[in-house]
């Protein structure tokens, strides 16, 4: 019995442990995503999709600081998919500046 505790309750540490990790990461790639939209110009050409890219970022990093880690792979990922939507928008009003630039 008192086995079968010991490996229940370090199954549950490693769980953690690795829940811990795969949010870390998350909010790692979060912040390189947030950065790439930013050298975009996302701020100026997207700025509602990067400021919500940012303040997800802020509360992912918060969640992670607090060992929530749940919730920091939640709005990390809020995070990215803002991020790619900002970039995406920048990128696509580049583009258009470039078209009207050449006519």
């Amino acid at each position: 019995m008192r086995y079968a505790k010991i490996f229940t309750l370090c199954t549950l540490v490693a769980v953690l442990l690795v829940s811990g990790c795969t949010a870390g990461k998350n909010v790692t790639q979060a912040g390189k995503m947030v950065v790439q939209a930013g050298e975009a110009h996302a701020d100026y050409l997207a700025p509602f999709e990067f400021t919500l890219a940012q303040e997800y970022l802020f509360e992912a990093q918060q969640q992670l600081d607090e060992s929530d880690f749940s919730a920091a792979l939640h709005f990390a990922k809020l995070s990215m998919d803002s991020s790619s939507k900002a970039l995406s928008i920048a990128q696509q009003v580049q583009t258009l500046n470039r078209g009207e630039e050449q006519q």
